[in-house]
């Protein structure tokens, strides 16, 4: 009997391992990528010489890029730190100034938000002000780490109770100089920030949004002012999101210096801007509302399910009602109707802050788009504006002088931001009443000094997508790009508030005033007023990249679709529109269809498979294909010589690609984003950089990715990502550069651009409408087709646009009812036809989307790879050999095409000639595992059998 239980207890303990070993295999087998870059196992290099050495490095060692690297990222840092409050010129503080540090993140702050990419490590706020010479409090310090923090992503800051610092009251004041509160917010993926409207949020004090104050931080702040210790108060907000600031005069606050996620060395920076060895200069991207919940796109974000559906990913909607109104668009929009006292702007509807009932804008706003103070006081002054119709593009010159400061004696820079109103009136398509355009920075200036900066760019960026007018390029469409009739004001300012009181002062109009509400006069010499004289509906009716007619493509995104008058979109003709929820749904057959089943069915009329070659002896290597043209008919010969094997094989990525020896294609490892490598260093994150308002920045960014590329062997990296900040609450905000599309559009087109011409296939992520966290698998998002091209779709255009990025991330939400990946309309005749995007369109992990993302729907709507996803091969590999699929085979080639067309244009193909022969990669790892589980089956298998003699023997004991 007790051998009998031996044997059992064995047998299943040995089953259990073997089985828990087996799981293990297939998770590794799947994530190979990740697993090689943990044990430092990559493909071998093949080895380069000077003549096979396609994208070099500009360094002759890792160690010379990575010294410049860092001092780039604390470039980076300083340049995009937004000084957003300097009462009495608090900032900067003397040489050695003895400061006490406050708050959890001065001692562990947030280097990056939770997703992937490097450890989120590096030096804090503590060291990095000591190394520029400040004396710093060690005494409230140790008190710090000593209590130590619990942040979250999704609810609690892990900001520590000011009873934290009990005992250490004698030290404040001989490090009194200033009191340094640092202040930060965490959130990341799958993570939305703690916003108490729709959700399930399980962290957190109940009823206090995570942006809002917290009551550990107002007894700090209580704490630091009543202490009477400290000269000045300064707090550093680490965050990537908007927090509510409105409190900063309560509470004795001199300065507030925006920092955002500084990644390994940024903090550097923060310490070199604050004791004034340089002036922090970067500008806001975002809107600092006074009540964070109080955006139009704030009504409808979070948890909402379809009443009548109840699938995993396959049951929630979220409803765009703000349309295009989003961040500082609908604020000042709404701003000007209150000036000119106009469709109700001073209404009820979206009150947050106001005590008495109506909408009023300084009561609603804190800090404005574009907003951001230096040291030094700038003067710009707009030289010239000239919008050529003939050329299509727009050039302006405007003078920036600095005109000094008197606590600080180093250079300074100044951002040069140009904004332009353009007509409208009731009927039209939407427009808000001031939008970006361009923007520069100048190069240092000392006090006295000055430079003209000029500015140049297409007019398409300001083309007002109308999704009722005739299409002028082919009358038989609806839609198009239009300039309508009228008055177009171009004008500078130093936030987009600014800008609009500059443009009010134009047209004549009083009453203005700031965010304080003070009153202003505006600066007519800051506008610049152009007139058309009839409407254009002709010249961006076709693409500007490829000559494709633009037409209507998205109507069925629109709830209203389905559902007819579920949803009035907001309007500026009248503000009683500012969005209700939509707090319920019920889904009708078609879009219960459309959510809960796959769509793709083998046509009738499908290509025989014989139509096609495969298998074809052409001799044709890969390395020969590096500079053929995409439309070059050798691609066809090339893809003719993959087998049907091979042709699946590339559509499941693993974070790494198998070689293919039958026409010499290596192997090669690819990694997240997008702040930085896996395995490399961590940048700051997206948003800061964005924040610097330098497009040499914005390059250098990108220079330095492909850089890093080259040194660590990685192809592929999953950056930068190009979806909007909808909400302060959505979790990734950090790695996203702004609310405003048109920054996200010029910011994408200059670091894509910048990392292909290093050799690195930037995969430009989340593409797209992935503009929040929650229930972010299978969301169906409902907008209307405006909202669609000038919101989600325009904030990857720069990037993804002909002879720019050479790839993209799709995200896992649904445009409408349709998975992202599966969209044709999409993935195809936007990305490809309208684009000329020539690059690889990759699904996001889509083991996790297996369920609404079907293999041959997403193949046919043209997406290239799916990511992390080998098992999807079997599948690709039936549809061609055992379906006998002559549309899929097509299609498969097709993304072949794609493909290698891309991967032949990154540094993979370093080290290769025609006469280098590629060879199968196994990492050790692989036969390891699989010799591992094969000796533990053995073992299952012997216990088992043991058991089962112990139990006969057992049984006929027992007779």
């Amino acid at each position: 009997m007790k051998k009998k239980n031996l044997w059992r207890g064995l047998c299943a303990t040995m089953v259990l391992v073997f089985s828990l070993t087996m799981f293990g295999q297939s998770l590794a087998f799947t994530r190979e990528g990740d697993i090689n870059l943990f044990l430092g196992t990559t493909p071998p290099t093949i080895q380069a010489t000077e003549d096979t050495t396609y994208y070099k490095s500009d360094y002759a060692t890792m160690e010379e890029m990575r010294a410049d690297q860092k001092d780039y990222l604390i470039q980076s840092q300083i340049e995009g730190s937004v000084l957003l409050r300097n009462e009495n010129n608090a900032l900067p503080l003397a040489a050695g100034a003895s400061v006490t540090l406050f708050g959890y993140a001065a001692a562990t702050p947030v280097y990056h938000g939770g997703s992937g990419g490097p450890p989120n490590t590096g030096i804090n706020l503590f060291d990095a002000l000591k190394e520029e010479g400040a004396q710093v409090n060690q005494t409230v310090y140790d008190a710090i780490v000593a209590a130590g923090g619990n942040r979250t992503k999704t609810g609690l800051i892990g900001e520590i109770p000011a009873s934290a610092y009990a005992g250490t009251e004698s030290s404040f004041s001989s490090y009194g100089d200033a009191a340094i509160y640092v202040m930060s917010r965490f959130g990341g993926e799958e993570g939305d920030l703690n916003h108490g409207l729709q959700g399930d949020w399980q962290e957190g004090p109940v009823g206090v949004p995570e942006l809002s104050l917290h009551q550990e931080e107002i007894d700090t702040l209580n704490m630091i002012r009543d202490s009477g210790a400290f000269d000045k108060i300064i707090v550093v907000i680490n965050s990537g999101y908007a927090m509510d600031l409105g409190w900063l005069g309560d509470y004795g606050v001199d300065a507030c210096l925006w920092v955002g996620y500084p990644g390994n060395y940024g903090m550097t920076g923060v310490a070199q801007a604050l004791l004034g060895h340089a002036d922090p200069s970067g500008r806001n991207v975002i809107t600092y509302a006074t009540d964070s919940l109080s955006s139009a796109a704030m009504q409808n974000a979070g948890d909402f399910t379809f009443d009548n559906l109840t699938g995993l990913y396959k049951n929630k909607y979220l409803v765009y009602a703000e349309g295009i109104y989003v961040g500082y668009k609908y604020y000042e929009t709404r701003y000007q109707d209150q000036v000119l006292g106009i469709n109700n702007a001073a209404g009820a509807k979206g009150v947050y802050a106001s005590e008495n009932g109506s909408w009023d804008y300084a009561d609603e706003m804190v800090f404005t788009f574009g907003a951001g103070i230096s040291y030094a006081d700038f003067t710009q002054e707009l030289l010239s504006v000239n919008w050529d119709k003939s050329s299509h593009t727009v050039t302006a010159e405007v003078k920036v002088t600095n005109n000094g400061s008197p606590t600080y004696s180093g250079v300074s820079k100044d951002v040069v931001q140009l904004y332009v109103q353009l007509p409208w009136e009731t009927g039209q398509a939407e427009k808000s009443a001031i939008q970006l355009v361009d923007f520069a920075k100048t190069g240092d200036l000392a006090a006295g000094e000055s430079e003209t900066v000029t500015l140049e760019f297409s007019d398409y960026i300001f083309a007002t997508y109308d999704q009722n007018a005739v299409n002028g390029a082919d009358s038989t469409k609806t839609g198009c790009y239009v300039f309508d009739a009228g008055d177009y004001y171009f004008a500078i300012g130093d936030d987009a508030h600014d800008a609009l009181n500059n443009v009010l002062a134009a047209r004549g109009v009083t009453g203005m005033f700031d965010a304080e509400g003070n009153p202003v006069d505006g600066d007519t010499a800051k506008a610049c007023k152009d007139t058309l004289d009839s409407l254009d509906n002709t010249t961006y009716a076709v693409s500007p990249y490829t000559g494709v007619v633009v037409s209507n493509l998205f109507e069925d995104r629109d709830i209203n679709y389905f559902i007819p008058g579920t949803v009035t979109y907001m309007t500026r003709a009248d503000w009683n529109t500012f969005p209700d929820t939509v707090v319920t749904l019920t889904a009708t057959p078609e879009i219960q269809d459309l959510m809960e089943n796959f769509q793709y069915e083998k046509p009738a009329d499908a290509p025989d498979i014989s139509t096609y070659n495969y298998n074809q002896d052409n001799g044709i290597s890969f390395i020969e294909m590096k500079d053929v043209p995409f439309d070059d008919p050798k691609w066809e010969q090339f893809i003719d010589q993959l087998s049907a094997t091979e042709l699946a094989q590339i559509t499941g990525d693993k974070m790494s690609m198998d070689a293919i020896p039958a026409v010499n294609f290596p192997a090669y490892s690819g990694g997240d984003g997008p702040d930085g490598h896996q395995g490399g260093t961590l940048f700051n994150a997206e948003m800061l950089c964005a924040s610097t308002f330098s497009k040499e920045m914005l390059r250098l960014r990108g220079y330095y990715l492909g850089e890093e590329s080259y040194w660590i062997g990685f192809r592929q990296i999953y950056a930068p990502g190009g979806n909007i900040h909808r909400t302060p609450y959505s979790g990734r905000n950090f790695e996203y550069y702004s609310e405003d599309a048109i920054l996200s559009y010029i910011c994408g087109e200059i670091q894509t651009k910048a990392m292909a011409e290093k050799g690195v296939a930037g995969m430009f992520k989340h593409f797209c409408g992935n503009d929040q966290e929650t229930n972010r698998h299978g969301v169906a998002t409902f907008m209307t087709e405006q909202t669609y091209r000038e919101v989600c779709l325009k904030g990857f255009e720069g990037g993804l646009q002909k002879d720019h990025s050479l790839g993209t991330m799709t995200a896992y939400n649904r445009i409408g009812c349709v998975p992202t990946a599966s969209d044709y309309a999409t993935m195809t005749t936007v990305l490809r036809e309208e684009w000329g995007f020539t690059g690889i369109n990759m699904t996001d992990s889509s083991k996790d989307s297996a369920s609404y993302m079907g293999t041959a729907d997403a193949i046919q709507a043209g997406t290239t790879q799916f990511n992390n996803d080998p098992g999807r091969v079997p599948e690709v590999s039936n549809l061609l050999v055992k379906d006998r699929d002559g549309l899929i085979w097509g299609k498969v080639r097709e993304l072949a095409k794609y493909y290698f067309y891309t991967m032949s244009r990154t540094n993979l193909v370093n080290g290769l000639s025609e006469e280098v022969a590629v060879e199968n990669f196994t990492p050790w790892w692989k036969p390891a595992m699989i010799g591992l589980n094969a000796a533990l089956g053995v073992l299952a298998a012997g216990t088992a059998v043991l058991y089962i003699l112990s139990e006969v023997k057992s049984r006929k004991g027992g007779k």
